[in-house]
This record gives structure tokens, C-alpha cells and sequence, in this order.
């Protein structure tokens, strides 16, 4: 079996994608405007709103690698990850599938 880990050029991948990723880019652009006030300074409460959006977004990011670490120890999660989980997430897909289908035609 290949050894799974990370390495020095998909930390870079991820440091360069985070702040190229246009989610967050478009809401900044298209929704934070409507919320500053003209008499203020623009760029004060641009970077309290970015700077909060960093810490949640590192905070979030931070706690799903340790969670995930954390299961990935744990036997009954292996043996899920190695035999059912394909056969679940296909169950799921075909699931909504069928709902979006017959929301669409009934």
C-alpha cells in the first residue's frame, strides 16, 4: 500500500490556494460593501471582518484535522474507510439523486 502524508509542495498548493479561492473573494466583493459606514474608514472594518474570517476559517480547518487524525486512529473507522464507505457515499448520491429527480417532475 502507497504511504499517504503530506509534502513540502502540497503545503504550498494549500498556502497559495486559501487566499485565491473565490468564494470568500466574491463575498467580500459583492456583499461586505453594504455593510460598511461612509463616514468611517473603509479599511478598518474590512480587516476586522477579515481578520475574524481567518481565525474562523484556521480555527475550523485546524479542528477537522485533528478530528479526522483522531478517527483515522480508531479500528472500527478504518475498517469503515476500507470496506463501506464507498458503498455508503454511493448510497447518499443515489438518494438525493432520486429526490432531485422527482422534485423535478412531481
Amino acid at each position: 500500500m502507497a504511504q499517504v502524508g503530506a509534502s513540502k509542495d502540497d503545503f504550498l498548493k494549500g498556502l497559495l490556494l486559501t487566499p485565491t479561492n473565490s468564494k470568500p473573494i466574491l463575498f467580500f466583493v459583492a456583499f461586505f460593501p453594504l455593510f460598511i459606514i461612509p463616514s468611517e474608514t473603509p479599511f478598518s472594518p474590512l480587516l476586522c471582518v477579515g481578520d475574524l474570517f481567518q481565525l474562523v476559517n484556521l480555527s475550523y480547518f485546524g479542528l477537522t484535522i485533528c478530528v479526522t487524525v483522531w478517527l483515522s486512529t480508531l479500528p472500527m473507522v478504518q475498517g469503515f474507510m476500507r470496506g463501506g464507505f464507498n458503498k455508503f457515499v454511493g448510497t447518499i448520491l443515489v438518494i438525493m439523486a432520486s429526490l432531485i429527480i422527482a422534485n423535478a417532475f412531481f
